[in-house]
């Protein structure tokens, strides 16, 4: 009797109804998660965050090596020619008694300073604002004005200050500034005179060599045309050179001088014409008895007090 062997033995149809599926599923599904991670990494890019530098920082960045206590020709060793230009407000007064007279002025300066250029991709605007606070950090010409008696700045309701900077490094600043001026008068033709008030702008600490002032080439002088003084009607201006020569050496200055011609109205009105009523009015004693002495006595004296009183109030 023969022994039939049935040792089992996998068939190529097996494998092919088992194994193979299962594979091309996974290689399916491997292939579509792939494709799609690269996809949503290629359409969809991960956003960069960008921020454009605010002013304060760009300030900050362009003033950290700045130093404010050299000008700004320091290493060329060339002087730093300050423009200047005045914008007169108002005039207040102009005392006789005291010889001066009081005024509301914008100063106004700009001068080049190579150190604070910038470009344009640093900041959009060809000229910058920049906060009144920044003046204390930024080198400025020691301007005094030469014959001020007293004087000061505003800062109701803020500091009234103003300070730009270009991108070729210019500075331009305008400060609001009270003063009480000196004016020598002279009263030979009082009240027909004519007075030259000046204001006279110098360097305190820095020599011609260092620093130089100069008009503003147009409009160096601007009077504000609401300008209204009682005694005096304003002719005009003129712009002198004051350069002062020290000891220590030779100093840049400017000078404005304000024509100012008194108004002869006025004195007709406030001194003359009264005068001719209480001298007319004196002239009544005539008329009185000569007897009456005590009325002509009377007259007289109280004439002559109001007079005085005249002119002690118009002089």
């Amino acid at each position: 009797m023969k022994l039939i062997n049935f040792q089992f033995r996998p068939t190529h149809s097996w494998t092919h109804l088992f194994i193979l599926p299962f594979r091309k599923m996974i290689f399916f599904i491997l292939f579509y998660t792939f494709h799609a991670e690269n996809t949503t990494t290629t359409t969809m890019p991960t956003p960069i965050a960008y921020r454009r530098r605010t002013s304060a920082e760009f300030l900050d960045e362009l003033l950290s090596s700045y130093d404010r206590f050299t000008h700004p020709n320091y290493y060329s060793k060339l002087p730093t020619n300050i423009s200047i230009n005045l914008f007169v407000n108002s005039i207040d007064s102009i005392e006789s008694s005291t010889m001066d007279y009081k005024m509301n002025v914008f100063l106004r300066m700009k001068w080049i300073d190579r150190r604070l250029r910038f470009s344009q991709q640093d900041v959009p605007d060809p000229v910058l604002n920049v906060h009144p606070s920044m003046y204390e950090k930024l080198w400025v010409p020691d301007l005094i004005f030469s014959n001020e008696k007293v004087g000061n700045f505003h800062t109701l309701t803020t500091d009234n200050r103003l300070l730009k900077l270009s991108r070729n490094g210019e500075v331009y600043t305008s400060i609001r500034i009270s003063l009480t001026l000196g004016c020598f008068m002279d009263f030979h033709l009082f009240p027909m005179d004519i007075q030259t008030c000046p204001i006279q702008m110098e360097s305190f600490g820095y020599s011609m060599d260092t620093l130089q002032f100069n008009w503003q080439e147009k409009g160096a002088i601007q009077l504000n045309d609401n300008i209204v003084l009682p005694q005096f009607k304003i002719k005009g201006f003129k712009l002198e050179d004051c350069t002062k020569i020290y000891s220590s050496g030779k100093f840049t200055c400017k000078e404005g001088q304000f024509i100012m011609q008194r108004q002869l109205g006025y004195y007709f009105v406030q001194m003359y014409v009264p005068t001719v009523l209480v001298v007319w009015l004196s002239w009544i004693s005539f008329w009185i008895d000569i007897n009456a002495a005590p009325a002509r006595t009377s007259l007289g004296v109280t004439t002559g007090e109001i007079e005085l009183s005249f002119v002690s109030q118009n002089i």
